[in-house]
């Protein structure tokens, strides 16, 4: 989830009330929550615009592995995109996908 305007507070429910640590989001933060290679939130500042981008159906990829990006690409489209092998390009950077 990126925060674009306001103040958002984001706590977990997987841990006891005593454990839980509430996130304060302010404009620009992105929190990244249940990824399988983490065991707690992620805050980061992603680029706005590259994390607003497809609101006017477009996608766009920074240093992302290609695996990420395609399923960034099919949470958007109707038509999934599917990787049959393995893949000679792993990682994506400055890649910018229009969406129709």
């Amino acid at each position: 989830m990126t925060l674009i305007e306001g103040k958002v507070t984001v706590t977990t429910t997987d841990a006891s009330p005593k454990e839980a640590t509430p996130l304060v989001l302010a404009p620009g933060d992105r929190v990244r929550l249940g990824l399988a290679d983490q065991a707690a939130p992620k805050l980061d500042r992603p680029r706005v615009e590259q994390a607003t981008s497809w609101t006017h159906g477009e996608v766009s990829f920074d240093d992302v592995s290609l695996s990420d990006a395609i399923a960034e690409v099919n949470r958007y489209s109707r038509a999934h995109v599917h990787l049959d092998g393995e893949p000679v390009l792993t990682e994506l950077g400055g890649g910018y996908w229009v969406m129709t």
